[in-house]
């Protein structure tokens, strides 16, 4: 049995054992002494440090004295400078904070629609996506939420426009292409010579042979 410990040990029971270091953060409450080990104190780190703006402060384990904690922004909220994240970890107590900003829907980068469709600000934490003017998709749009951002498109497809012969009518729009329908005929204007606006709005731009032009 040891009577007397050497310097920087303790008596612990009949054996001698090494002062412990308070690491840091901790804080060293009494030092070292001949019968007793250094008491260390660790604050809450949730206590002594919480999330900023309104984050939600969650202390998670690390296996060590340098504590860790999960800050979590409420919904309609996201981690500031940080798109598309809504919950962030910080190590240790002197960590500057991102802290919680409003997501601006549609405007922040990560909580927006793929190119080429419009983007609309569906509630706080939604947004719904459709095809652009001059574009078209059969599915109706579909309407992401916050933290689920998708890069998939609808796959819009320009609208078909109407060729030589044929008047629009029914134009683009949104889940439908455009609906083309053949000029009405003209008695003695050759198909291909026809043009038209309308059923109602035609006229012929060269006669067949035997015919000549009236009021192209």
């Amino acid at each position: 049995e040891c009577e007397i410990c050497q310097d920087d040990y303790f008596k612990n029971g009949t054996l001698c054992s090494q002062c412990d270091e308070c690491c840091r953060p901790q804080l060293q409450l009494a030092e070292c002494t001949a019968t007793e080990n250094t008491k260390c104190w660790l604050p809450e780190i949730c206590t002594y440090t919480p999330c900023d703006y309104g984050a939600t402060c969650t202390p998670v384990p690390t296996g060590s004295c340098i504590p860790d904690r999960k800050c979590t922004c409420p919904s309609g909220y996201r981690v500031k400078n940080e798109t598309p994240i809504t919950e962030y970890k910080v190590l240790g107590f002197l960590e500057l904070l991102a802290g919680c900003v409003v997501i601006e829907m549609c405007e922040d980068t990560g909580y927006g629609c793929a190119m080429g469709e419009v983007c609309t600000p569906h509630d706080v934490n939604e947004r719904y996506c459709s095809c652009a003017p001059g574009s078209w998709n059969p599915v109706t749009g579909h309407t992401l939420v916050e933290g689920k951002f998708s890069s998939s498109s609808l796959n819009c497809e320009p609208c078909t426009p109407c060729s030589h012969g044929y008047y629009m009518q029914t134009p683009c729009h949104g889940t439908s292409d455009s609906i083309c329908q053949t000029c009405p005929p003209i008695h003695g204007c050759g198909a291909e010579n026809v043009t038209c606006s309308s059923d109602t709005d035609f006229a012929c731009t060269a006669c067949v042979d035997g015919f000549y032009l009236i009021d192209g």
